[in-house]
């Protein structure tokens, strides 16, 4: 045998080798764990929480013009191979899917379990560094232009307080990418605070921890308000003092806050406990403490900047339900890169109209 025909005889064994398992990868597949009560644990959590959510979301949309519902979602397990295409459009199964029988009291009934060589699902899944599209990635999966997600049973499931939780995760960052493609993003500054900023910066903390001290409490509309003139006066203030610096601030805070506050709202739907201030090992921890975290060296100055905003944009959001002013959300939904609006903006002209 020459070896010309050994070589050719060794990669036709490894073609069909693969194609076998191909094979069988797709007959498990089709054939095997085909109902919701067969699958494993963490992709019956993931299931049964998110039809937690789209029953909630069917009604009560998470922000106006924001229909989550009615999106395809992939979600892909870190744990194992598992891929399932959630509520397509006009799709009904083919030979490298499966539809999972769901519960008959799930309102949430099209589920696909995909096969993993499918090429769009390997290319998610050979990203590892990513969870999620990020805004102008676009996958499609049998026609479907698909948001993914990725899960495991740890972080998603297991533990307590953190917004990577399943549901409140894939509120947050699905919103990031439906609703702010026009928002616009101001880089971070280069400059830092002085300590006049500071200063300024400690007042505004101490003014939204009376606001979420507040809204958890009395909910005194006459104090919300006195507190909402309060911030606008603070922030005003701080941005005359560092505009760039500020501008840029409140535009990473609308972003990022609006998001967290749809983390915070999915969180109350599938009873997950999370809210202002969550940490792994604490909850519920004033705004102001921060200033201390810094000083004692467990905090760079940077986090004023990278995390902060999260949890102040939420509250802000928290409070112009309370305070019910009219369509904001249509507000911040209306903006443009040309045009942008923060969530200053809107407290801003609603306090000037009192």
């Amino acid at each position: 045998m020459t070896k010309k025909r050994k070589v050719a005889i060794i990669i036709g064994t490894i073609i069909i080798i693969l194609l076998l398992c191909m094979f069988g990868i797709v007959i498990k597949n089709k054939y095997y764990a085909t109902r919701y009560s067969q699958l494993n644990e963490t992709d019956q959590k993931m299931l049964a929480e998110y039809n937690q959510l789209y029953e909630k979301i069917k009604t009560e949309k998470l922000w106006t013009d924001f229909d989550l519902a009615d999106k395809p979602i992939l979600t892909v397990s870190r744990d194992s191979f598992a891929t399932y295409l959630i509520n397509p459009k006009k799709f009904s199964g083919n030979l490298f899917s499966q539809k999972i029988a769901m519960p008959e009291e799930f309102k949430l009934q099209s589920v696909y379990r995909i096969v993993p060589i499918v090429p769009q699902i390997l290319k998610i899944r050979f990203d590892v560094g990513s969870s999620f599209n990020t805004i102008g990635e676009q996958y499609s999966v049998f026609g479907n232009n698909v948001y993914y997600v990725k899960y495991d049973n740890k972080k998603s499931f297991e533990m307590q307080n953190t917004s990577s939780h399943f549901a409140p995760f894939l509120a947050h960052e699905s919103f990031h990418y439906y609703m702010q493609n026009k928002w616009k993003m101001v880089k971070s500054p280069e400059n830092t605070l002085n300590d006049k900023d500071m200063a300024l910066l400690k007042k505004e903390y101490q003014i939204l921890d009376n606001i979420n001290t507040e809204l958890q409490s009395q909910k005194s509309h006459e104090k919300l308000i006195t507190f909402a003139k309060q911030y606008v006066d603070i922030v005003s203030k701080r941005i005359e003092s560092n505009k760039t610096y500020v501008l840029s601030e409140l535009s990473y805070e609308t972003a990022e806050g609006t998001a967290q506050y749809l983390t915070i709202k999915a969180s109350k739907i599938v009873g997950y406990n999370y809210g202002i201030m969550y940490f792994d090992n604490v909850t519920n921890v004033p705004m102001s403490d921060v200033f201390r975290q810094i000083e004692a060296g467990n905090f760079s100055v940077n986090y004023l900047y990278d995390k902060m905003p999260y949890q102040t944009g939420a509250l802000l959001c928290l409070l112009f339900d309370e305070l019910e002013i009219p369509k904001w959300k249509d507000t911040l939904n209306s903006q443009t890169l040309e045009h942008p609006v923060n969530l200053y903006d809107v407290l801003k002209e609603y306090v000037s109209n009192l």
